[in-house]
């Protein structure tokens, strides 16, 4: 909320609403996030799984096919019309990634300490699954295979020169691939 205000007024308000210390400020942005929608919330478990889990940091546009693919997804196409567009990211995950640089990453190594760790005591939360890494990692894996089935990869490119361009319209598909080497 505090980001949203343009008033000085408004921000010296918001500045004293401000819960003390880091567990309860992220306790708050839980709290607002279990008051989205269940597709953005969706969003914000899958994007935090993606961000804290994923082999390496991912570049935004992995990141991007990554947090977009379903299994509803069998063609590039597909993808791109079910890709969520990085600022609608960044707002449902309260600003707590930052895409800025060539990679995603949280703002702050507090962001994947606490969410994954077992401060989330509250079954209920729509955040307890993100500290579950098994349930995590089964959910990367299954986007990674997902994304390996799309058309585009049933003729794979003959030659270097197409392979760079296959890489660069599917930009996911490195990462996919060697995931599970």
């Amino acid at each position: 909320m505090l980001c949203r205000q343009k008033r000085d007024r408004d921000i010296d308000e918001e500045l004293q609403r401000l819960p003390p210390g880091l567990n309860s400020t992220y306790q708050r942005i839980i709290n607002d996030i279990s008051k989205y929608e269940p597709k953005e919330q969706l969003l914000v478990k899958h994007c935090f799984m993606w961000v804290f889990y994923a082999t390496r940091p991912l570049r935004v546009k992995e990141f991007l096919h990554a947090v977009s693919i379903d299994e509803k997804c069998s063609s590039l196409k597909d993808l791109e019309e079910n890709q969520w567009d990085g600022d609608v990211i960044i707002n449902a995950c309260r600003q707590l990634l930052d895409f800025k640089g060539s990679v995603v990453r949280p703002i702050h190594f507090s962001v994947r300490e606490y969410f994954t760790s077992t401060s989330i005591n509250d079954h209920e939360s729509v955040l307890y699954d993100v500290r579950n890494e098994q349930l995590a990692y089964r959910y990367l894996a299954r986007c990674c295979l997902q994304y390996l089935m799309l058309n585009g990869f049933k003729n794979p490119p003959q030659t270097p020169s197409r392979t760079f361009r296959f890489l660069r319209i599917y930009a996911f598909a490195a990462h996919s691939s060697f995931t599970f080497d």
